[in-house]
């Protein structure tokens, strides 16, 4: 059985070929829109927001070869699955797998907080088995006239420079 040692949604992964290692830049846990025009339930758009789901998984037998699948499953405040992608988890020759989704836009469907539901499935079973689940936060700005005093702004994105 594949193990799951962990996932973070960030920003970028470098993989420096060298030595295998990679670097996360910008690990993501929240996104901060300006206020802008109004969407229309009926309308799907989407965020223009490059980010890399990144996973490592491991055997867990260590001298075993094993394979198993891995489902990314993207799910809207209101518990809508917005998207999925699957992959297979190859731990046949190497003793840990490292995954990364690349993601060039993320469907909008309102404000809160989104989950990144990560599953596995083992080689020979048939159902699915939810192994992390990784939060973003999407927030409006409150607008200069609406803000209240002593009110805590949101953290903005460090990639945008101030107005």
């Amino acid at each position: 059985m594949a193990e799951n040692i962990w996932s973070v949604l960030c920003y970028k992964a470098s993989l420096d070929q060298d030595n295998n290692q990679v670097s996360l830049l910008d690990i993501l846990e929240e996104l901060t829109l300006v206020p802008g025009q109004e969407i229309s339930s009926r309308e799907r758009i989407g965020l223009g927001h490059h980010m890399e789901f990144v996973t490592l998984w491991r055997r867990t037998a260590v001298e075993k070869p094993e394979t198993a699948r891995m489902k990314l499953e993207i799910l809207s405040p209101g518990n809508k699955n917005l998207g999925t992608a699957e992959l297979e988890i190859n731990l046949e020759t190497v003793r840990r797998y490292r995954g990364i989704i690349k993601l060039d836009m993320l469907p909008f469907d309102g404000f809160g907080v989104y989950q990144f539901r990560l599953s596995k499935k083992d080689e020979g079973l048939v159902d699915w088995e939810e192994v992390a689940r990784v939060p973003l936060e999407v927030n409006e700005k409150p607008s200069a006239a609406g803000s209240e005093k002593g009110a805590r702004p949101p953290r903005r994105n460090p990639r945008k420079p101030r107005p």
